[in-house]
């Protein structure tokens, strides 16, 4: 996934669509298997650096984090290592705020608490059938923080 600001979108994004300039941000979901998180931490990580992307996010689904790179001059450093009690923020995205946890699955249930972290059920014929609601309430994203910053695109 890119992220261009409506600043620099012109610029960037050609007619057709597609990128003819460094985005300013990148997020990376690593792919399974040691090649693949090679090129994505090694290759990526150079290349980005090298066409100016201000920051990577690598999202690491197996180790649960987030590890954000920045560029400094003419090289990509490692800003930060989230883990699923911080928030991911961006000095690209004032305001911006995403509770680590939410990018990724919910953890097996132990201990039967499963329960807890289920919505109530609708009342029969209310709503979505249970199996298609979401197992998190998404009350915890409050749009007027996210929403500005995640639709820069005019």
């Amino acid at each position: 996934m890119v992220w261009v600001s409506r600043e620099r979108y012109a610029e960037v994004v050609g007619p057709d669509q597609h990128l003819k300039a460094a985005a300013e941000l990148v997020v990376e979901v690593l792919s399974p298997g040691a090649e693949n998180e090679r090129r994505d931490r090694q290759t990526k990580l150079r290349l980005y650096g090298r066409e100016g992307v201000l920051e990577y996010w690598i999202v690491d689904t197996e180790q649960r984090a987030v590890e954000v790179f920045r560029l400094d001059g003419q090289t990509t450093r490692l800003a930060a290592t989230l883990s699923v009690a911080d928030a991911l923020t961006s000095p690209l995205l004032p305001g911006f705020a995403l509770p680590v946890d939410l990018l990724f699955p919910l953890p097996k249930a132990s201990h039967g608490m499963a329960e807890d972290l289920l919505p109530n059920p609708l009342p029969e014929g209310k709503g979505e059938p249970a199996a298609n609601r979401c197992s998190r309430p998404l009350t915890i994203l409050a749009a007027p923080t996210i929403l500005p910053t995640s639709a820069p695109f005019p």
